[in-house]
């Protein structure tokens, strides 16, 4: 027993409106048995070409703390690589709290005394 069977169709468009889908063709039984005939449809994946969901960058790099010292916020990014068809795109931006260390003045030793303001009596000295 034999079959024959015609060209097979044009791929049909993707089912999917975003993201990945299923694609069909087919072909028919021009003459013969049905039992011999090989496949008569089959599928494939395929993508709509655009993403259902937001696809966004990795987070790049925390920037410097607000504060030179004691507690302050830094920040970091993301971008948008694919909007999607969902708005669903995710914060791009993102803070937490840091601390630059202490805040504590730091100040040099005493330096040596100047001389009396009197000459004579009551007078007074100055150091820094």
């Amino acid at each position: 027993c034999t079959c024959e069977v015609s060209e097979w169709s044009a791929w049909s468009a993707c089912d999917a409106s975003c993201g990945d889908g299923t694609q069909t063709r087919s072909r028919t039984q021009v003459s013969g048995h049905a039992s011999a005939c090989p496949a008569l449809s089959e599928s494939q994946a395929c993508s709509a070409g655009v993403a259902c969901s937001c696809v966004v960058s990795a987070w790049g790099a925390w920037g410097a703390c607000s504060a030179s010292c004691g507690d302050g916020t830094r920040a970091r990014s993301r971008t948008v690589e694919d909007a999607g068809v969902n708005n669903d795109c995710p914060a791009l931006t993102d803070t937490e709290a840091c601390n630059a260390g202490s805040c504590e003045c730091v100040v040099s030793e005493w330096g040596a005394w100047g001389g009396c303001s009197a000459a004579c009596g009551y007078g007074t000295r100055t150091r820094s």
